[in-house]
């Protein structure tokens, strides 16, 4: 039985661009079979570095969709911290604020990181 439940967020969908042209390159560079391991070992680090930011952000990760993560950022209700109740457009810029600081990071860290695999071949769309 489904439950149906009324939240307050933001959804931020992190897509690595570049991936088919960077399994090309790789399987050319190294072969069908080396360059799929390649390819496969690049993406999982890369989406491994993707979901460490989500979480980092208070983020969840809803889905894995491919070479893309699917990610709901939630407002806090936090009555239980200081006795007010948040109005759920406190919420909901809370969970935009929160999203967009994890698109920003994520942006940063595939274009900037060297210790990023596929940082010169992938990019976040």
């Amino acid at each position: 039985m489904f439950v149906v439940q009324e939240i307050t967020g933001t959804v931020l969908i992190a897509d690595i661009s570049g991936f088919t042209k960077l399994g090309e390159k790789l399987r050319v560079e190294y072969g069908d079979a080396e360059g799929s391991a390649k390819l496969a070992q690049d993406v999982d680090h890369v989406l491994s570095e993707f979901i460490l930011m989500v979480y980092a952000y208070g983020g969840d990760i809803i889905k894995f969709a491919g070479d893309a993560l699917i990610c709901l950022f939630q407002g806090d209700d936090v009555n239980a911290v200081d006795e007010k109740e948040w109005s759920d457009f406190e919420m909901e810029m809370q969970s935009r604020e929160r999203a967009l600081g994890c698109g920003l990071s994520l942006l940063e860290l595939v274009g900037d990181s060297d210790n990023n695999p596929g940082s010169k071949a992938v990019g976040f769309g």
